[in-house]
């Protein structure tokens, strides 16, 4: 009897050992599976791709910002460089007086001129003009070397005494010159003025008294 009893405690002892010992279920592991997009059935819109944010990817198709940068504008020309004037000289008989860059020279009323620049002019013209800008009867020359321009001119007749008048040298088609290579220069203007007196202005004729 005792001996049963034995035995029986014996397996009891096993079995709570081995129950002791078994490891534990482990607990069922979460799903780790990505949830569905909502633009395959349900109408939402798709993710945006990986990298970008959704802001940018809404922004990405408006065409303000997919218009084209406005053209710079176009660079002012450069203004006209100042005529490299060498020589600047009215000549009476023998007699040579410089032409003054400012202000008026007096000079004799039957004067000639001669201008010569240091630079090839491809269109450069030398005048003599009255007080009202009409042009003076004259006879002119031009020679053109390897980088000078010279300029003589002769009026017809002799001045007006007491009387002002300009020399001008100007472009042959518009008012700026042109050197050979095209590089454009500033017309020149000297202010002359005649010695002696001013001629009094012809008398004017009476008219005929009416009846």
């Amino acid at each position: 009897m005792h001996s049963v009893n034995k035995n029986a405690a014996f397996a009891a002892g096993v079995a709570l050992a081995l129950a002791c010992t078994r490891p534990a279920t482990p607990p069922p592991l979460p799903d780790a599976s990505p949830p569905a997009a909502e633009g395959a059935d349900g109408g939402g819109a798709a993710p945006p791709p990986p990298g970008e944010s959704a802001e940018f990817a809404a922004d990405a198709g408006s065409p303000a910002d997919s218009a084209p940068a406005p053209a710079p504008a176009p660079a002012a020309p450069a203004a006209p460089a100042a005529l490299p004037v060498t020589a600047a000289l009215a000549h009476v008989g023998s007699q040579v007086t410089p032409l003054a860059r400012e202000g008026a020279t007096l000079l004799d009323p039957g004067a000639t001129f001669e201008l010569e620049v240091a630079v090839h002019l491809a269109d450069g013209r030398l005048s003599l003009r009255d007080e009202v800008d009409a042009m003076v009867a004259s006879t002119g020359t031009t020679e053109l070397g390897e980088g000078t321009s010279r300029y003589r001119l002769a009026p017809d007749e002799p001045l007006r005494p007491g009387s002002r008048y300009t020399l001008h040298l100007d472009g042959a088609v518009t008012r700026e010159l042109h050197g050979a290579d095209g590089h454009a220069f500033a017309p020149l203007a000297l202010q002359l003025k005649t010695s002696g007196e001013r001629p009094a202005p012809p008398p004017r004729k009476k008219r005929g008294s009416r009846r």
